[in-house]
């Protein structure tokens, strides 16, 4: 039972973690396009995402195949859009203190 428990908080960190994420990585996406009117989504990887460019068989500059689905986030993002306060980050403090028996 303390395991289903532990399981289910992991779990929801898990989500907190990524749903965290998500807002900062918008929040940069904002922050970008408003430093950058002009900048595109390759311009924004050589800052946030170096790693993750590559260049394809006629010497073009590519965002990698993991990039798929934050290029979906770039073109949904707007320069106009409103920044998440998001404040400290969620830890994992719950995780590391032992688990009241049921």
């Amino acid at each position: 039972r303390h395991g289903h428990v532990r399981d289910a908080l992991e779990d929801s960190f898990r989500k907190q973690i990524a749903a965290y994420m998500q807002k900062d990585l918008e929040n940069k996406m904002i922050g970008f396009k408003r430093e950058h009117p002009k900048g595109d989504f390759i311009h924004f990887m050589e800052e946030y995402f170096p790693n993750d460019i590559v260049v394809d068989s006629e010497g073009q500059r590519q965002p990698s195949g993991r990039m798929t689905e934050i290029f979906s986030l770039w073109q949904v993002v707007r320069a106009e859009d409103k920044l998440y306060q998001l404040g400290v980050p969620p830890t994992v403090d719950c995780l590391s203190h032992p688990v009241p028996e049921l």
